[in-house]
């Protein structure tokens, strides 16, 4: 009788220990510092990506958010991020269309940027070069320069 007590209680504490942990994964904040805006016109767009899949297009991100364009550094949250690899594109949607506007040739007429502050040179980097991993003993702040 004595030995089935404490292996329930080993059992419940267990369980507690499991369940104290998946809390924990899914409480992460991922704090973005975006410079460079160009000016006070539209809203900056920010695109959180988990893979490949979809990423840079704004439409396919993971979650989204957006702020009001300003002159001096802007600073957004994403709250309930599992630990994992991530990447973020960020834009300034100038005229408000939701959309990065791009000259005829493909190139962007709108300022953006990246995690890792890389740029592709042919076209937007791969999600490789500006992932990063989110966990629930680091920071997970980044600072992202438009160009």
């Amino acid at each position: 009788m004595y030995s089935k007590t404490i292996l329930l209680g080993l059992g419940l504490l267990l369980l507690m220990s499991f369940s104290a942990n998946d809390h924990s994964i899914d409480s992460n904040t991922i704090k973005i510092t975006i410079t460079g805006v160009k000016n006070s016109k539209g809203q900056v767009m920010i695109g959180l990506y988990k893979s490949a899949h979809g990423f840079p297009d704004f439409d396919r991100a993971y979650k989204t958010g957006a702020v009001k364009s300003n002159l001096s550094d802007i600073t957004f949250s994403f709250e309930g991020v599992k630990n994992g690899s991530y990447a973020i594109a960020v834009f300034q949607d100038e005229n408000e269309n939701d959309q990065l506007d791009k000259n005829v040739f493909g190139i962007p007429k709108e300022k953006y940027g990246f995690s890792n502050n890389k740029f592709g040179k042919t076209g937007p980097p791969k999600f490789n070069e500006v992932k990063f991993n989110v966990t629930s003993d680091s920071k997970n702040e980044l600072v992202i320069h438009l160009k």
